[in-house]
């Protein structure tokens, strides 16, 4: 007598590792796809419609086929990595902040967030408080307002892998620059360089002090105070110059101004020649020499202004024609050089004499 036993037979069943799913997208056939070589049930674990969180997950199935007295149950399992999905950025509040602000809260608006989602301010993380999946709020430190500039703000999904959204640019603003004072207002034509300090508020490390509209060597002090290397060229003649300060772009501008007086010097007259005439005379030309003669000084006779001809010859010879008319009778004139503002002001006098015409000779005898 001989016994035979025959054993149930194993389902052949296949099931292939499903591709990587992007968070939040449930289990669905797709990825619980496993078939066998017989009918039966398939149960997987976790079910259909299940979400599952960012990371790697087993995926486990039991097959009971329907000829349980033939066929053996079996068990199968594969691996499905869950991805972050790349963040999408919408807008942002604000938009917008002035060098040199407090800090502040930055609210971020979009889609596919998650708990571990970053906002990135020109690529450096800052603290992030998870709001919902369209919603992130950061703390932005006034550190990172010193300087002015358009910076790229995003948020970061981290891994695996990491997904980083499109960008949105926040506007870090130049204030506009106020100035209250300059450390002195004026100084006399033809001097030498020099530096000029401006007091006021609200400059920046790239704030240019501008003379009569033209930029000078600027050194940044502090929000308080600039300091300006004036030329020597740019006092070679008198006049009033307006002072300024500018931030650049973005945002910035140009401050009030402040008038700078460059003076003209108070002219010395040494001599006059010549120092006499004869009443009735013609015109003639008078040469003046001194000291500080300018382009627009004016020769003064008697106390009057000469509306002759001049000729500036250098800083310290004058030319003009004196009329007859002045010279029409005797007498004694002050003649002064007269310097215009800013500054300027008259010379000493020194006098020119007018002698009367001495008559001409009567003859009257001869003797013998």
């Amino acid at each position: 007598f001989v016994q035979l036993t025959v054993n149930k037979g194993t389902p052949v069943c296949t099931w292939a590792t499903p591709a990587a799913i992007v968070y939040p997208t449930p289990l669905s056939a797709t990825q619980l796809d496993a078939s066998c070589s017989v009918p039966g049930t398939f149960v997987y674990s976790p079910p259909s419609g299940t979400v599952l969180a960012v990371g790697a997950h087993t995926l486990s199935v039991i097959f009971t086929p329907t000829d349980t007295n033939d066929y053996t149950t079996v068990m199968d399992s594969v691996e499905l990595m869950v991805k972050n999905s790349s963040p999408i950025l919408t807008s942002m509040s604000p938009t917008s902040a002035t060098v040199g602000a407090s800090g502040f809260t930055l609210t971020v608006n979009g889609s596919n967030f998650v708990s571990s989602s970053t906002v990135n301010w020109n690529g450096v993380a800052l603290t992030t408080t998870y709001v919902s999946a369209t919603q992130l709020k950061a703390a932005v430190p006034s550190t990172d307002l010193g300087r002015a500039g358009i910076l790229p703000i995003t948020v970061i999904n981290p891994t695996p892998p990491v997904g980083t959204s499109n960008a949105l640019t926040f506007t870090v603003d130049n204030p506009v620059p106020v100035l209250t004072s300059l450390s002195f207002g004026s100084i006399t034509a033809g001097g030498s360089a020099f530096t000029l300090t401006l007091s006021g508020s609200k400059f920046v490390r790239s704030s240019t002090v501008k003379w009569n509209g033209v930029g000078l060597t600027t050194t940044y002090v502090s929000t308080t105070q600039l300091k300006a290397a004036v030329p020597s060229t740019d006092i070679a003649t008198a006049g009033y110059i307006p002072v300024t300060v500018f931030n650049p772009t973005p945002g910035g501008g140009t401050s009030n101004s402040k008038t700078f007086a460059v003076n003209n010097p108070v002219p010395t007259l040494t001599s006059i020649s010549p120092s006499s005439g004869t009443a009735g005379g013609p015109a003639f030309t008078l040469t003046l020499t001194g000291t500080n003669f300018v382009n627009g000084s004016i020769v003064r006779w008697n106390g009057v202004s000469l509306a002759g001809t001049y000729t500036h010859v250098s800083a310290t010879q004058l030319k003009v024609t004196i009329p007859s008319t002045a010279i029409a009778t005797a007498g004694h004139f002050p003649v002064t050089v007269f310097n215009p503002t800013p500054g300027g002001g008259p010379s000493n006098p020194i006098t020119f004499t007018v002698n009367s015409r001495t008559p001409a000779p009567i003859l009257t005898s001869l003797s013998p």
